[in-house]
C-alpha cells in the first residue's frame, strides 16, 4: 500500500509538472500566433473556436496521455474522453477567445485535476499578464510563489463584486438582467472581464470582493479550488456545495458569500422574472 501510494504521489506530481508547462507552451504560442491569420469558427450562438484553442488543448491531451494513459480527459473543444481510472483533467484551453481575438488581454488558459470527484490540483494562466495561479488541495492558492487570501469586506455596500456572464441564453436573459440591477443597487460596484478564469482567479487574490456566475461551465472548474484554497467560500446560487455539475458561482469570504448568496437567490426566483 504504501509503494502504491508513493507512486500515486510521483505521478501526481509529474502529472501537475506537465500541465503547468503545457500551460506556459499553450500561452507563448497563442501569443505568437497575433502574428498570422487565426481561423476562427462559430461553435455555437455567441460562441467562438480558434485554431489556436485546438491546437492548445491537443498540447494538454498529448502531455495527460504521456503522464498517464488511463487519465480521462475533458477539453471545451473536443469533449469528454472517459476512462475507469476515477480521475479527470479538465481543461479550456483559451478561456476568452472573443477577448483573445479582439486584442484584449484578458484571456487565460485552464487546467484543473480532479481524483474520485474531489479536486485536486487547478491552474489559471493569463499568458499576457505572466500571472500564473495555482492551488492544490489542502496546500493553499499562490499567484506565481506569492500565497493568496481573499479580501475580508463584510458588507455588500462595500463590495466590488465581478459577474462574469456576458452571452446569455434566452433562457437565463431575465436572471442575468435581474442579477445586475441587483449588483447596480446593492454593491458598491460591479464588473464583467468577460472571462471567468480571468475573474476568478482575481477573486483568490483580492482584486475582487466576489463573483456571481449565473451559468457555470465544469471547464472552469481548477478556479472552484483556487478561490477555495484562498479561503473563499465557494458554491451554487442555492448554497449547494461547488462540483463540476453546479449550474452557477457564488464565491466570496463567508461573511459576504451569504449577501451574494441572498442577491443570487433573488435573481433566480421565478417571481422575480420580468421585473419586481
Amino acid at each position: 500500500m504504501l509503494v502504491f501510494e508513493g507512486v500515486a504521489k510521483m505521478m501526481n506530481c509529474a502529472l501537475r509538472r506537465n500541465l503547468i508547462d503545457a500551460a506556459y507552451l499553450a500561452g507563448r504560442e497563442a501569443i505568437a500566433a497575433k502574428g498570422r491569420v487565426i481561423h476562427v469558427d462559430l461553435k455555437g450562438a455567441k460562441d467562438l473556436v480558434t485554431d489556436v484553442d485546438r491546437s492548445g488543448e491537443e498540447r494538454f491531451r498529448y502531455v495527460v496521455r504521456r503522464v498517464d494513459p488511463k487519465i480521462s480527459f475533458w477539453g471545451e473543444e473536443g469533449g469528454k474522453d472517459l476512462k475507469d481510472s476515477g480521475r479527470i483533467v479538465i481543461v479550456d484551453p483559451l478561456d476568452a477567445t472573443t477577448n483573445f481575438l479582439l486584442g484584449f488581454p484578458l484571456w487565460s488558459i485552464i487546467a484543473a485535476y480532479q481524483e474520485e470527484g474531489r479536486l485536486k490540483f487547478g491552474l489559471i494562466y493569463i499568458p499576457e499578464l505572466g500571472q500564473l495561479f495555482t492551488a492544490e488541495a489542502g496546500e493553499g492558492a499562490f499567484l506565481n510563489r506569492e500565497r493568496l487570501s481573499v479580501r475580508t469586506t463584510n458588507s455588500l455596500a462595500s463590495a466590488v463584486v465581478s459577474c462574469n456572464r456576458s452571452n446569455y441564453p434566452d433562457g437565463l436573459i431575465q436572471t442575468g438582467t435581474r442579477l445586475i440591477e441587483l449588483l447596480i443597487r446593492k454593491a458598491f460596484s460591479w464588473r464583467n472581464m468577460g472571462t471567468a478564469g480571468v475573474e476568478y482567479a482575481w477573486t483568490a487574490s483580492g482584486k475582487f470582493d466576489g463573483v456571481i456566475t449565473p451559468l457555470a461551465e465544469a471547464v472552469h472548474a481548477a478556479g472552484y479550488l483556487i478561490m477555495q484554497e484562498a479561503g473563499a467560500k465557494v458554491t451554487d446560487h442555492l448554497g449547494n456545495p461547488i462540483s463540476l455539475d453546479s449550474p452557477s458561482v457564488v464565491a466570496a469570504n463567508s461573511i459576504l458569500h451569504e449577501q451574494l448568496l441572498d442577491l443570487a437567490r433573488e435573481a433566480f426566483s421565478p417571481s422575480q422574472a420580468g421585473g419586481s
